[in-house]
């Protein structure tokens, strides 16, 4: 005697376009379209007397309730030829139902903040860190992955909760992963996988770090034309785009004095009654003092 199951889910070639005489093609089925159980091994010849087992599986792309027939068939002889099996009466039909669910947490915040602001003392400031609480809102255990990029972190990364039960992972921050003291942000997107379904999910993660810094309207400074023995004056606004105070001293980033003193005096000894000084670009360093 030889069992073997029929696909699980017929369906008439009219209903997938294939007026053009393309032979069926399962590749082409929509995969809301595709069936939902398999059984394997679909195909058993089974000796007198014995017992078989079979095993059946189910892969769903959408949520809901599912419901499919799988139909066995006797075939006799060898068995081996399609015709035969088509033409073989159903032993029996086994009814599959399912109701699918989409895997669902309920987390405590959806964007992780963290605000690092320069103090003056020398003291090394706490580990930043963050708990989020989670809940698993779905009626099916689930085990998840929590994924980080340093400057950020997560411990733990792997967790497991059962319906309804909840649990906390900590995300923490390193503000110390640039040295430039640069007011920045940084934006992250972390990432939540699942041990048995393809969905992603994310969760926001945000670091705002304050330095003493300075922001200058300017970071070079044209005189354009000036005459000799006199005096221009440009000015040069200055602000503090932050929250932490900036003292701060000026100093000069240009040739050496003696020399440009030297020019001056050769160019007075030539008798020069006019001179411009043309495209003179002075750069303009602010030093920070430290808080």
């Amino acid at each position: 005697m030889q069992i073997m199951r029929p696909a699980a889910y017929t369906m008439h070639p009219s209903t997938l376009n294939t007026l053009s005489g393309k032979k069926f093609d399962i590749n082409e089925v929509p995969s809301e379209q595709l069936p939902v159980f398999s059984i394997s091994p679909e195909k058993l010849l089974l000796p007198p007397k014995e017992m078989a087992t079979f095993v059946i599986n189910g892969l769903c792309h959408r949520a809901g309730a599912v419901t499919e027939q799988l139909t066995c068939c006797v075939v006799g002889g060898n068995g081996n030829s399609a015709g035969a099996a088509s033409k073989a009466p159903p032993a029996f039909a086994v009814q599959l139902t399912a109701s699918v669910s989409a895997p669902l947490l309920e987390f405590s915040q959806h964007c992780v903040e963290f605000a690092y602001v320069h103090a003056s003392s020398s003291a090394q400031p706490p580990a930043m860190l963050q708990s989020v609480d989670v809940r698993n809102a779905s009626p099916l255990p689930l085990s998840f992955m929590v994924k980080a990029v340093p400057p950020f972190s997560v411990s733990p990364s792997t967790l497991t909760l059962a319906p309804a039960e909840a649990g906390a992972f900590v995300v923490g921050f390193d503000h110390h992963y640039r040295s430039d003291l640069m007011t920045h942000t940084v934006r992250q997107r972390l990432a939540i996988s699942y041990a048995d379904s393809p969905q992603r999910d994310w969760l926001d993660a945000i670091a705002t770090l304050d330095y003493p810094n300075l922001h200058f309207d300017a970071e070079a400074v044209d005189f354009g034309c000036v005459q000799l023995d006199s005096m221009r004056r440009v000015a040069v606004g200055v602000s503090n785009p932050g929250q932490v105070p900036v003292q701060y001293s000026w100093s000069w980033v240009s040739q050496d004095r003696s020399d440009t003193t030297q020019k001056g005096a050769d160019m007075h000894h030539k008798q020069i009654n006019r001179c411009c000084l043309r495209a003179v670009w002075c750069s303009i360093a602010a030093t920070h003092v430290p808080c």
